[in-house]
């Protein structure tokens, strides 16, 4: 073997550097056609050493469709289910779109509104809550910009922040905390 490692592929005739896992048995190069080559010599190989293994169910194959006629041809998919498959794929990636923008929405407006209201990270409880009342919003904002409005569904989270900021302060100025209410 030359020196630095390098052989020729057994396919194309080029010098390459086999991987060092192989230990000197990688004989083709990583080009596709070498590789895909080497599969079909290793796969003419094989069959050739086991002659019996594909023998026989051919039969048992064909007697089992003249037997079952009406399973047979059951994955032909007609245009029409192709075209309604597409359309429930295109439908489930843009709500899917959607659902992120607004899950990445919220959270912004949540960390703004925590971090400028306490001045710091909320408690433990406080994220969970949180986490719910996201859950929520984030769930009623996807229903409405299902309409095709995503610009407005990022004011309209906006807009409903500020109006639950405004109740909330309302409450715990005028009836104080919920549990002494």
């Amino acid at each position: 073997m030359p020196r630095g490692g390098k052989r020729p592929c057994r396919y194309c005739r080029r010098w390459f550097e086999p991987a060092p896992q192989q230990r000197g048995r990688q004989y083709a190069c990583s080009r596709p056609e070498c590789q895909a080559e080497r599969k079909r010599s290793n796969q003419g190989d094989w069959v050739s050493k086991h002659p019996e293994y594909f023998r026989g169910r051919g039969e048992v194959h064909r007697a089992w469709r003249e037997a079952h006629p009406e399973k047979t041809n059951t994955h032909t998919i007609t245009d029409e289910r192709r075209a309604a498959e597409s359309r429930s794929r295109a439908a489930r990636r843009e709500l899917a779109r959607l659902r992120l923008s607004v899950e990445q929405d919220a959270l912004a407006i949540q960390l703004v509104g925590k971090s400028t209201d306490s001045g710091g990270i909320a408690p433990s409880a406080e994220q969970v809550a949180c986490l719910a009342q996201c859950f929520v919003i984030v769930g009623l904002a996807v229903e409405i910009a299902l309409s095709g409005e995503q610009d407005s569904c990022g004011s309209r989270l906006s807009v409903w922040h500020d109006r639950g900021k405004q109740v909330l302060r309302g409450l715990l100025r005028h009836g104080g905390s919920r549990e002494a209410g």
